[in-house]
């Protein structure tokens, strides 16, 4: 079995096509893309700005409130933190209710 045509590899390059461009060539995708007085425009949407908008400001907050963080350690290096279990529970229950109509159930 025979592969390959056994010219020099630089001999094959030369030959090689590319949509009748040159190789190393950039060929515009679209009609019309680098003519001059041609323009490209995109259009976001309202929700998309929104969007945008909130990332922004969900940014700009820490995600942990160390003041918060400070103070529940230093209750519970005190042995002062308690827990209210009947909060707790509420928590439980109603995150397995969302998490429940959520899925349909």
């Amino acid at each position: 079995m025979k592969v390959g045509s056994g010219k020099p590899i630089t001999e094959l390059n030369g030959s090689l096509k590319n949509n009748g461009s040159k190789v190393g060539e950039k060929k515009a995708g679209v009609k019309g893309a680098g003519e001059p007085g041609k323009t490209d425009s995109v259009q976001i949407s309202t929700e998309s700005r929104k969007a945008a908008r909130l990332r922004e400001v969900l940014d700009s907050h820490p995600d942990i409130r160390e003041e918060k963080v400070t103070a529940l350690k230093k209750e519970v290096d005190e042995g002062t933190y308690k827990v209210d279990s009947n909060k707790v529970a509420d928590k439980v229950i109603r995150e397995a209710l969302v998490e429940s109509a959520l899925k349909g159930e």
